[in-house]
């Protein structure tokens, strides 16, 4: 028999694993730790600030953000050129869809708006 805290361990497990692969991705762990408490708009807007401004000025860079995608098709096992060049084109999508002033840089109020107009962003981010 099975003690409590493995069975909690197991189901907590089964939760974050949403493609059933046996493994938590990095989209699954982020989601994991987004879940634990579940964000508001402006503290989701804050974490994707921490997570996409690398360098820390404030602003997320299309380059910033195919960074963090690259990154996380190597961490998931998924880096191919195919798999990059459909990473590069989502993200350009994305990134122009929130870059409204269209300067090459996400603000924070920028992505807070974008996040407000469309919640379904949240998935994608």
């Amino acid at each position: 028999m099975q003690d409590v805290n493995t069975l909690d361990a197991e189901n907590a497990f089964k939760i974050f694993d949403t493609d059933g692969s046996g493994t938590i991705e990095f989209d699954e762990f982020v989601m994991s730790l987004l879940l634990k408490d579940k964000p508001t708009v402006e503290q989701f807007a804050s974490i994707c600030m921490s997570i996409y401004d690398q360098d820390g000025d404030g602003f997320i860079t299309e380059e910033e953000m195919k960074r963090m995608g690259h990154t996380k098709l190597r961490v998931t096992n998924q880096y191919t050129h195919e798999k990059r060049a459909e990473m590069d084109s989502s993200i350009e999508t994305l990134f122009n869809t929130i870059d409204k002033d269209r300067n090459g840089k996400i603000t924070r109020a920028e992505l807070l708006k974008a996040l407000k107009e469309n919640p379904e962003l949240q998935t994608v981010l």
